[in-house]
Order: C-alpha cells, then sequence, then structure tokens
C-alpha cells in the first residue's frame, strides 16, 4: 500500500514537470528602439528682396537732342520772342524796368524750350518774325535790343537773379524761374544776336 502511495506521488510530480516543459515561454516585449527624428532645417520662406536702388535724380541735360529741340522751338514760340523784344520802347519812362520784362520773356522761353539745333535758323525765323509785326516794330526791337541784351547778360551771371532783385520786384517780378542756364540761354541770345543785326 505505500509502494502505491509513491509510486502514485512520482507519477504526478512527473506529470507536474512535463506540464511546466510544456508550458509556452512568455514573449519578452521588444525594447522600444527609440527613433530619434532629426526635425528638418526651417527653411526661410521669405525669399531676399531685391534691393531697389533709389533713383537718384540726376540734374536735367543741359541740351535737348536736335529732333526735341527743333520741335521745341516751334512758330508760337518764336512769335512770342519777337513780340517780347518789340514790346520794349528804348528811352521812354520805365525804360529800365521794361528791358527787365523783355530780358525775363527772352531768357524764360530759352530756358523751357533749350537750346535750338540749329542756331542760324532760329536767326532767321525770329527775323521773319519780327518783320511780320511790321517795319516799326522790328525797329524798336532792334533799337532796344542791347538795353535787353545787358539785362539778360546780368541774369545769367551766377546769383544774377538775386542781384538784380531790387530791379525785377519794381519790374514786377517777371521772372519764372530764379537762375537760368547759360548753355540753354547763351545759344538762343546769339541767335537774336544775328536776328537783329547786333
Amino acid at each position: 500500500m505505500r509502494q502505491k502511495f509513491f509510486a502514485a506521488l512520482a507519477a504526478l510530480t512527473a506529470l507536474a514537470l512535463l506540464a511546466g516543459c510544456a508550458q509556452p515561454a512568455a514573449p519578452q516585449s521588444a525594447p522600444a528602439s527609440s527613433v530619434s527624428q532629426s526635425a528638418p532645417e526651417s527653411l526661410s520662406s521669405a525669399a531676399p528682396k531685391p534691393s531697389s536702388a533709389a533713383a537718384s535724380s540726376s540734374a536735367p541735360a543741359e541740351a535737348l537732342s536736335s529732333a526735341q529741340e527743333a520741335q521745341a522751338w516751334a512758330q508760337e514760340d518764336v512769335r512770342a520772342l519777337a513780340e517780347a523784344l518789340a514790346a520794349y520802347e528804348p528811352g521812354t519812362a520805365g525804360a529800365s524796368l521794361k528791358a527787365a520784362v523783355a530780358a525775363c520773356a527772352v531768357l524764360d522761353l530759352a530756358e523751357e524750350r533749350g537750346a535750338p539745333a540749329d542756331e542760324d535758323a532760329l536767326a532767321q525765323e525770329a527775323a521773319q518774325a519780327l518783320e511780320a509785326l511790321g517795319e516799326e516794330a522790328a525797329q524798336r526791337a532792334a533799337e532796344g535790343w542791347p538795353d535787353v541784351r545787358a539785362v539778360c547778360g546780368q541774369l545769367l551771371e551766377e546769383g544774377g537773379v538775386q542781384a538784380a532783385s531790387g530791379l525785377l520786384a519794381d519790374a514786377g517780378e517777371p521772372n519764372a524761374h530764379d537762375a537760368y542756364t547759360p548753355a540753354r540761354c547763351e545759344p538762343v541770345l546769339r541767335a537774336l544776336d544775328a536776328a537783329l543785326g547786333a
């Protein structure tokens, strides 16, 4: 009886051992591999702005092209020159003031229209415009031109307008400009010299 008990105990122990071996091992959890993701470099979305070069305003050109000049001195401009010269009456009361008015009219036109492409052509046109005003007007313009020319020369000097401010004020400030450009005005004066026989 005792031998049967030990035999049964040994059988149970063997079964227990067999059951323990047959049981599958618990799966080991694989260590989480930490994948380090590098953050992409931030790209600047703002495109580089092109440097806008400041347009430096250069001084206006002294002389226009020939085509522009030919168009600038139209018939009405030459007629305005002739009328300004004929309006001056030398030897009358307030002659100096009238000479200043005529000089400013000539220089204003010259400053705004520019030097003519052909001085000889302008001289011819000015002579014709004076003749169209009549013999008396043309003679008056020729006689008064030296006085008008002298005032023009004074105003063309550096600081000439400021120096003649008293005369210009008395004449009603006929000048449209505070300064005149010799390169633009002197060719016109030379053409008038030729037209008036100076």
